[in-house]
């Protein structure tokens, strides 16, 4: 009788030990789940308008994340947009690293030009897109169409030279040119910092439209 008992309570005991563990792990995966949400890249948005971040640079698949976050702004896809002769379309891109992506868009149908900023606002689940229209004066159309002009490169295919050279910085930030128009499609990447001239020439454009427009801050 001694030796039923003492069974049917080591059989009890592995029971319960056993729906204990099952417990433990489901608490234990959950535990992991939740601190991985707490993961700064980690943003409550949809899989859509969820912000880039990539940290190497050959092995980018630069066509997809444009077109992603082209996707998160409302714009279209440049690559893929029918434009008519005389149009001219022209984005330019800063992060992707450290920071989200944020774009100016210009403009020129020939007829018209216009401006747009657009960006990621706010910090984790209140993070939204905000789009801010640039009033251009008749000194800045001039402006822009001499810095966004064949004579800087800045025509299909775009005179700049590719490179392909990386710090290795899983934050590194880059600088991104796409321009459209009748005649194809073209677009460079380069790191944020990098000393090659190229790399240079296009982050100082950014930046030269950025302060000259006065444009909101992009982090």
């Amino acid at each position: 009788m001694n030796n039923m008992s003492t069974g049917i309570k080591l059989k009890a005991l592995a029971l319960a030990t056993f729906v204990f563990l099952g417990v433990s792990c489901v608490d234990s995966k959950d535990g992991a789940d939740m601190q991985a949400n707490r993961l700064p890249t980690q943003v409550n948005k949809s899989e859509d308008t969820q912000p880039s971040v990539k940290s190497d640079f050959e092995g980018i698949d630069w066509a997809a994340s444009l077109e992603k976050e082209s996707k998160a702004f409302d714009l279209e896809n440049l690559k893929d947009k029918v434009v008519k002769r005389g149009d001219l379309e022209i984005r330019l891109w800063k992060g992707f690293g450290l920071f989200y992506p944020a774009c100016f868009r210009f403009s020129n149908n020939g007829t018209m030009i216009s401006a747009k900023y657009l960006k990621y606002s706010g910090r984790d689940a209140k993070i939204r897109v905000s789009r801010q229209k640039v009033d251009l004066s008749i000194e800045q159309r001039e402006r822009l169409l001499k810095l966004l002009s064949p004579e800087n490169g800045i025509i299909v295919p775009l005179k700049l030279a590719k490179i392909g050279e990386s710090s290795g910085a899983t934050d590194q930030d880059f600088v991104i040119i796409e321009i459209r128009t009748v005649d194809g499609y073209d677009f460079r990447a380069y790191e944020v910092g990098s000393a090659h001239p190229e790399a240079r020439k296009v982050e100082d454009l950014y930046k030269t439209i950025y302060t000259e427009l006065r444009l909101s801050t992009d982090d």
